[in-house]
């Protein structure tokens, strides 16, 4: 009781420990005969915790906290890397998960990461893309029009350029729904509005790489100042097409794919 007074009420204990008592000369020779507390005993009883840091420990971090923006922003970064659904954050499974990591961080809704913290970081992640644009001195393009497994068509368009360090760096600026016909002159003005959003002109530009349709081909003309240069990968995949339907390769391959199909069908 008495340590309790010296430590946490100062001013009381030391007006009680003026005031004279009957029995403060008997507690004057008991005291002698007490054993003192250790220094371990000591460094113990300093090291539990109080009870408003017990408190603290349960509280959950405010919103507006410097603890719960660091861990939403990194779980707004795994969502948006790894493609993950937004309803992830609303699944009980996953909120146990979180709450057996770090009990005080309360889980955002899935109206606030699509609403808010994608939106947010998508516009930081652009205004540094922007900031390296304007460091290139010089840019290279590559597009390619392409339909997803639904055949809901897409054009996406992808910079590349050499730091002032000399490292190669690549950003891919849109992958754009283009509901559109994929005419020459819709892909040009698809680019050059990209290409304008993320304030890069023409004339910063060296080259795009596209495949050899005709679209992309009349798409280039349309950007007058632009370079073409043919896609390797898709000029291999056309000669290797096109040496199939010799009548002599085609034979080897008809009698090779009879072999393979002996074997795998076969029980040993």
């Amino acid at each position: 009781m008495w340590s309790h007074l010296e430590r946490y009420h100062p001013l009381e204990f030391a007006t009680i420990k003026k005031t004279p008592t009957p029995n403060a000369a008997k507690a004057k020779d008991s005291s002698k005969e007490t054993t003192p507390v250790s220094s371990g005993k000591r460094k113990k009883l300093d090291d539990q915790p109080r009870i408003y840091s017990s408190f603290e420990n349960q509280t959950p971090f405010a919103y507006d906290s410097k603890q719960w923006t660091d861990i939403t922003d990194k779980l707004t970064i795994m969502i948006a890397k790894l493609m993950l659904p937004f309803s992830l954050v609303d699944s009980t499974e996953f909120r146990d998960f979180v709450g057996s990591l770090n009990p005080r961080y309360r889980v955002p809704s899935r109206e606030y990461i699509s609403d808010t913290a994608i939106p947010k970081k998508y516009n930081q992640m652009k205004a540094i893309v922007m900031s390296d644009l304007q460091k290139a001195n010089g840019i290279s393009l590559t597009t390619d029009a392409w339909s997803s497994n639904t055949m809901d068509p897409y054009l996406s368009l992808t910079v590349h350029f050499i730091t002032p360090s000399w490292t190669l760096q690549t950003y891919c600026l849109r992958t754009i729904y283009m509901p559109e016909s994929h005419t020459g002159e819709n892909l040009a003005v698809m680019i050059r509005n990209i290409l304008r959003e993320y304030e890069v002109t023409l004339d910063r530009v060296v080259s795009i790489t596209t495949d050899s349709g005709r679209n992309m081909v009349k798409a280039c003309d349309e950007l007058t100042s632009l370079t073409q240069v043919p896609c390797f990968g898709h000029i291999l995949h056309n000669a290797i097409n096109f040496g199939t339907k010799d009548d002599k390769v085609e034979s080897t391959l008809k009698s090779v794919r009879s072999v393979v199909t002996a074997f795998s069908h076969s029980g040993k």
